[in-house]
């Protein structure tokens, strides 16, 4: 109740920082992760996919039986699943390895199989980067010829490349991920909103970055695409390496 001996409306009591965050507002339709594997609706927008729509697949939330394989030099995980694109039954299989002698470097063969031959396949692969602050004008995204693209909260529809990579100079990482296959790729902020003191915010959450295809399925029903995530920490490790010799 007010002074006036009025009762205060919820709008007096709800203070936004920014205009129309009650219209953001929404519930993901799948676990933003890394690896969440996508069967979109040939020619599907960007702006669709983000609301949650367009998916023909059951893949998103689907639990894959995995089998890990260990030798001197190299680790990995091999997760398979078979799922339902528009009512056909078909196999993912995911192959993520690492070498074991410290490399920075996660190689992740996918390959389709029992495709129906001569469909139309629209295939993504979503990845969300969290930790990275999403507007700072030192953390950006960038092409293959090192071309500044946008902020980490930036909305980009790349056309065909093999690579994007995202730069946190605060941090001193650098994270790059490459593409057998010339891909579109897709990036837009994943965001919540929160309550501070003083009212409620958009905060960001992660950054996703997600390579999509869309062919033509071949007579015997396969398809493959090597990605390769690595992980530059050089420049971290050389500050923490200036810091300790400056200390007495």
């Amino acid at each position: 109740m007010g002074d006036d001996g009025h009762v205060a409306s919820i709008h007096d009591l709800v203070r936004f920082k920014q205009p129309d965050l009650d219209k953001k507002l929404g519930y993901d339709p799948w676990p933003r992760k890394a690896l969440v594997d996508h069967f979109l609706e040939p020619g599907l927008r960007l702006e669709d996919f983000q609301a949650g729509r367009g998916e023909l697949g059951d893949f998103v939330t689907g639990v894959y039986e995995a089998v890990q394989r260990r030798s001197r030099t190299r680790v990995e995980a091999r997760l398979s699943r078979v799922g339902l694109v528009a009512g056909h039954r078909v196999r993912v299989t995911k192959t993520i390895a690492l070498q074991t002698d410290g490399g920075h470097m996660l190689e992740i063969l996918y390959e389709l199989s029992d495709l129906p031959p001569r469909m139309t396949v629209h295939f993504g692969v979503e990845f969300n980067f969290a930790g990275l602050a999403g507007d700072a004008p030192d953390r950006y995204f960038y092409d293959t010829d090192g071309v500044q693209l946008g902020s980490l909260s930036a909305i980009l529809d790349l056309e065909r490349t093999g690579r994007i990579g995202l730069i946190d100079e605060w941090l001193g990482l650098d994270i790059t991920l490459d593409s057998s296959r010339a891909a579109r790729i897709w990036t837009f902020p994943i965001q919540t909103i929160s309550q501070s003191e003083g009212g409620f915010e958009l905060v960001h959450q992660s950054s996703v970055v997600m390579p999509h295809w869309e062919f033509t399925v071949p007579e015997d029903g396969r398809w493959s695409v090597l990605l390769t995530l690595a992980t530059d920490t050089s420049a971290a490790q050389a500050r923490l390496l200036r810091q300790a010799a400056a200390t007495p």
